[in-house]
């Protein structure tokens, strides 16, 4: 509990100093509900406006909605922009998620919503969700792209990545 009394402090006296949004945000482990989109959003919300889902490093140049993304680490963070579900999907299934270095976005792309509860039910790998603060890149369908797995507030963000 003391942890988390000085992550927060420190946390706000960064964001009063502008550097919070480069600081990934970890929320406890949820208790398998699924909290609503506004409010899974809202819980790790930073200075900016935007929610942190973690860390990564990409090995290897790709592409994220028609623009290259270079090697290197990116904190990747939920976009504030909306999602047009597709007919006979809900609302929340989908986000625009921003890939950022020192501050500024560097690409975006979006990123498929799974409750956690459902994640074995993607498919023949069955692999479970990673643990919250631990993604994971991967190289999948021969090398045909890397996907981006984040677990965050009971949900599963799964971004598709082709290399560039």
């Amino acid at each position: 509990m003391k942890q988390l009394v000085l992550v927060g402090i420190l946390t706000g006296a960064l964001a009063g100093l502008g550097y919070a949004r480069e600081i990934p945000q970890q929320t406890p482990p949820t208790t398998g509900q699924k909290a609503p989109a506004a409010s899974r959003a809202a819980a790790s919300r930073q200075a900016g406006g935007e929610a942190v889902l973690g860390t990564i490093t990409l090995p290897r140049d790709v592409m994220a909605n028609g623009e290259k993304l270079t090697k290197g680490t990116y904190v990747v963070r939920l976009s504030s922009e909306e999602v047009k579900p597709a007919p006979g999907t809900s609302a929340d299934s989908e986000h625009w998620v921003e890939f950022a270095q020192h501050g500024q976005a560097k690409g975006k792309e979006l990123a498929s919503v799974i409750p956690n509860a459902e994640v074995a039910k993607l498919g023949e790998d069955k692999q479970a969700a990673p643990s919250p603060g631990q993604p994971r890149v991967q190289m999948l369908k021969e090398k045909n792209y890397y996907r981006v797995w984040i677990s965050k507030g009971g949900n599963s963000y799964l971004i598709h990545l082709p290399p560039a």
